[in-house]
């Protein structure tokens, strides 16, 4: 279809920033110290950023800067301040998952461009067309997006394409994993993930028999598509994303090296990428791996590569058997007892064959050896930021005058002329030469520019004198005005513009609701005391709308991301009783059943500002605001815009959605995957390293791992119907659920007798549970 335009780099530091540059980016991606969503990366200060703009720019490449973070009420203003520094040093464009901060800077900031962070769960035409329609000029899809709806993206709007290509993955539907979030309160979506997915588990029957031992069943293999640069051009890719703002200057060397080889049509080399760092290779969800071609399930780190074993072990002489030579600093990884590693960095170089080596441990003999960091690759970046130097000529002009000061003139596809601090004297002695002018002119030290040619105007003066540290901050002056050209810096505003709508409606009577995940659940429900019901199951769908024909409540289907907008319509199709409304996932799915039914806009919409939800409003009269928000933070929307929609009150919070299973890893099943059939699709779950059972069930090919506690906020009651929301909402997915007590209990409850709340408070205090983020929020 077309020819991938760009590739992007990643860069954690100023290192890596010139390492991509270097190695063939035409844009690199970074984060500033704040509202980036890699918060652990080194990142880069306002000056920082300044000035690899400035270099990237001399060099023709771009810099987009990842503002990829939900965005608190209390800290737009700052974040937009934020922005609006970056418009004024040049950056190219703004990576943005926040709904409320798009708005803002694009109404304030209309010749920037917007990129859509993976972190919006675009991944179908329509979610495309609603940024599209935002002003947004770029999409980053969804990893899992299929490289259909890529292509239609592509070719029916205006947006460009970008993918990850290569790198780390998240196992979970980006920006819709609450893991690390509800378990130690660092959320992905604030960019302090901690990382659960790279933790063991083992796979457990009904949460006490195991079935498979302890391996990182959620940890997937890093990202590999160099084999498949011709399929993302086909599918109308324009920008090939690395992945890596945490890794080192050596990776996005490596990384950003052969990629710029294969797409300039040249011999690549896989060793190379590998010995950057592997957790071995998958090519991704969009070219069908899937299982153990998908998931690193021995070891969740960086393998690097085998180089040899260990022979023979007596005493503390170590025999290797080297495969390949290896240099000085090269870092090895041994194995220990009890799987177990150690390093060892070289202190000199050793060739291949048998060596004596003694260490200060003792690594399992036959077992093999693996290079972790190479020297050369090391030594490659510094060779290659060499080779930046001194590449782009420019010509100069000294204009040398008595009783004047000096002015000097460089040239290039530019121009620019800067004036000395001390006039030109009349030499009392020794004469100033050419010679010495020239030599200190030419000291353009690791500039990417060099002085082809100067030519010396004395104005028929040849007896002048002038300091040579005139001569040296003339040139300084000079060359730094002359990369200041690349900048494009733009002037900054007078003021930020931060108007919203805030509309409020008329609060109606709080009532109660409850969503299920079967028809079994659906039977065992008090009808009676609902005034709305969600069901999320389409494969019972019709059953499911047959058993609530009578029911006088609004009855809503609840989708789940992942599934196709024509799955869904064939089976709505087949109603008797076609649902009253439904709650929606994602960008895609709002836009696609937007005037077909009434909305709730469920809470992976993320809403945690008022601008988000303000802009929200224009597309839906109901909402779920973010699960990370604390209870001021919702009284704070509910007092601005009166009543949203349904709190969640009771339920085992989904914390992750995947279209990785789990359970792939015992079946070994590949597409097409019989999820409909399959005796694992539920009653399985993973068990961490401290007991905690987190539940795992599969439908229509998507996984959803559930906490291992029940959130209960039974006994924040009096709060929570002071803010007024439409609904309290109870969500039960297990069939070990009481149900019936717990529906019986709130509904009590709002009707003013609580004492079966309270014996409901006690249990869940024995029990356990947990209150999410209701009084803690998020990092």
């Amino acid at each position: 279809m077309g020819q991938i335009k760009e590739l992007l780099a990643p860069a954690g530091s100023l290192e890596a920033f010139y390492a991509g540059v270097a190695s063939g980016a035409d844009a690199i991606y970074l984060g500033g110290k704040a509202f980036s969503a890699r918060a652990s990366a080194s990142n880069f200060s306002l000056e920082e950023i300044e000035e690899a703009v400035t270099y990237a720019h001399i060099h023709q490449v771009g810099v987009h800067v990842a503002t990829n973070i939900l965005i608190g009420e209390e800290e737009m203003e700052e974040a937009l301040a934020y922005v609006h520094d970056l418009y004024r040093v040049g950056v190219d464009a703004v990576i943005v998952q926040d709904l409320g901060l798009a708005q803002l800077i694009r109404q304030n900031f209309p010749d920037l461009d917007l990129h859509g962070s993976t972190q919006m769960t675009v991944m179908d035409l329509e979610g495309a067309k609603f940024l599209e329609d935002l002003g947004f000029s770029r999409v980053v899809v969804a990893r899992e997006t299929p490289l259909d709806q890529i292509e239609k993206i592509a070719r029916k709007t205006s947006l460009e394409v970008e993918v990850f290509a290569h790198g780390a993955l998240c196992v979970a539907i980006s920006g819709q994993c609450l893991m690390s979030s509800f378990i130690g309160g660092r959320s992905g979506n604030r960019g302090a993930c901690a990382q659960p997915c790279r933790k063991p588990y083992d796979i457990l029957k009904r949460g006490e028999e195991k079935v498979l031992g302890q391996g990182y069943m959620l940890s997937p293999k890093d990202l590999n598509t160099i084999d498949r640069l011709s399929d993302w051009a086909q599918a109308g890719v324009y920008s090939l994303k690395l992945e890596g703002r945490m890794k080192s200057p050596a990776y996005v060397a490596a990384i950003t090296r052969n990629y710029r080889r294969a797409l300039d049509g040249k011999t690549y080399s896989s060793q190379d990428m590998a010995q950057a760092f592997n957790r071995g290779f998958t090519q991704g969800l969009s070219f069908g791996d899937f299982g153990e071609s998908y998931a690193s399930v021995h070891r969740p780190d960086n393998r690097g590569l085998r180089v040899g074993k260990v022979r023979d072990i007596r005493g503390k002489r170590i025999q290797l058997l080297l495969e390949e030579d290896l240099r000085k600093g090269d870092l090895l990884e041994f194995s220990l007892p009890r799987e177990r590693k150690k390093t060892h960095k070289l202190e000199g170089d050793l060739r291949e064959g048998l060596h004596n080596l003694n260490l200060p441990f003792r690594p399992l003999n036959r077992s093999e050896i693996r290079r972790i960091i190479s020297q050369d690759q090391l030594d490659q970046v510094a060779k290659d930021l060499k080779k930046q130097e001194g590449t782009l000529p420019l010509k100069g002009h000294l204009t040398l005058e008595v009783g004047q000061v000096p002015r000097l003139l460089l040239k290039g596809k530019r121009q620019v002329e800067v004036e000395g601090s001390l006039p030109v004297q009349k030499a009392q002695k020794a004469p100033l030469s050419q010679e010495r002018i020239r030599e200190s002119l030419e000291k353009f030290g690791s500039s990417v520019f060099y002085l082809e040619d100067l030519t010396l105007d004395f104005r028929g003066q040849a007896d002048i004198f002038l300091p040579i540290k005139e001569l040296n901050y003339l040139r300084r002056e000079a060359l730094k005005a002359y990369e200041d050209l690349y900048q494009g810096k733009r002037p900054g505003k007078a003021s930020l513009n931060f108007y919203r709508e805030t509309p409020t409606r008329e609060n109606r009577e709080t009532v109660l609701a409850a969503r299920v995940d079967s028809l079994a659940l659906l039977k065992r429900l008090d009808l009676g005391r609902l005034g709305r019901v969600y069901y999320s199951q389409l494969e019972d769908l019709e059953a499911a709308a047959d058993f609530l024909k009578d029911y006088p409540g609004d009855f809503y289907l609840s989708l789940d991301l992942g599934v196709p907008h024509q799955r869904v319509e064939a089976a709505l199709r087949k109603l008797a009783r076609r649902p009253d409304g439904l709650l929606v996932a994602n960008y895609g799915q709002m836009v696609h059943f937007k005037g077909a039914y009434p909305l709730h806009l469920g809470s992976g919409f993320n809403i945690f500002n008022g601008w988000s939800l303000s802009r929200l409003l224009e597309e839906a009269g109901e909402f779920t605001l973010s699960l990370e928000n604390h209870h001021q933070q919702l009284a704070a929307f509910y007092r601005d815009f009166g009543q949203l929609g349904h709190i969640p009150v009771y339920g085992y919070q989904k914390l992750m959605t995947l279209k990785h299973c789990p359970m792939a890893l015992i079946k070994k099943c590949q597409a097409p995957r019989p999820c409909k059939t399959c005796n694992f699709r539920e009653g399985y779950g993973l068990r961490d390293g401290r007991g905690a059972y987190f539940p795992i069930v599969r439908r229509e090919d998507i996984s959803s791992l559930y906490n291992s506690l029940p959130t209960y906020l039974g006994g924040e009651l009096e709060d929570l119907l002071r803010m007024g929301p439409q609904s309290l909402l109870l969500d039960f997915h297990f069939q070990e659920e009481d149900v019936e007590g717990i529906i019986e209990a709130f509904a009590q409850a709002l009707s003013g007798q609580t004492a079966s709340l309270k014996d409901l408070n006690d249990h869940f205090q024995k029990e356990g549970h947990t209150k999410g983020h209701w009084n803690r929020g998020i990092f």
